[in-house]
């Protein structure tokens, strides 16, 4: 396995842009290459991952979430065919701060100064950076990190992210890089 790479994504409050990167080297050109054209087709960016395992959700101490809309989140997406494991609310902190967050996804609280005040959540995604077979990448953990109550879809688009999917300028779909510009609009987001 390769070395592990921090995926930092954003998602804004209002028309301001939000900030990504991804990381897609290595592996067989010709998956990569593959895999590249069927998501142009959709114009949307291909997933950069996968999970190892399925994913638990650790709702970490003093989230601003309650469990509820962590579980309308995670029932939006496993409509969709995406698997979850269990969603635990997480008081004594076990993997937020201390211990291995290795197949969670943890939902904490930022703190501080950790990003400006446009951005109403980020996500962290932890990776392999050499791809599998299939050219994408094993995903291992993220931490969604939100700033204030939940907003609308902000939390199923940062789930998204998690999940391994980027952002797309198609209007009115769930990924997209402006909150105000976003919908529900679910094209490409399925779990094949």
């Amino acid at each position: 396995m390769g070395r592990f790479v921090y995926l930092l994504l954003f998602i804004c409050v209002g028309s301001i842009h939000a900030y990504g990167s991804t990381i897609y080297d290595g592996g067989s050109e010709n998956t990569s290459t593959k895999i590249q054209q069927v998501w142009k087709k959709q114009e949307l960016e291909p997933p950069i991952g996968r999970w190892i395992n399925i994913p638990n959700i650790r709702i970490c101490k003093d989230a601003p979430v309650t469990e509820q809309e962590v579980r309308d989140a995670v029932s939006w997406w496993s409509q969709r065919g995406h698997q979850f494991g269990p969603i635990t609310p997480d008081t004594i902190q076990y993997g937020c701060i201390v211990g291995s967050p290795h197949g969670s996804i943890l939902i904490q609280l930022v703190s501080g100064d950790a990003y400006e005040e446009r951005y109403a959540a980020t996500t962290a995604v932890t990776h392999d950076t050499t791809p599998g077979s299939d050219g994408l990448v094993e995903i291992h953990y993220a931490v969604i990190k939100m700033k204030h109550r939940v907003l609308d879809r902000v939390l199923e688009h940062e789930i998204g992210h998690a999940l391994g999917f980027m952002h797309t300028n198609e209007t009115g779909h769930l990924m997209h890089k402006n909150l105000v510009d976003g919908g529900w609009n679910d094209r490409g987001l399925r779990n094949q």
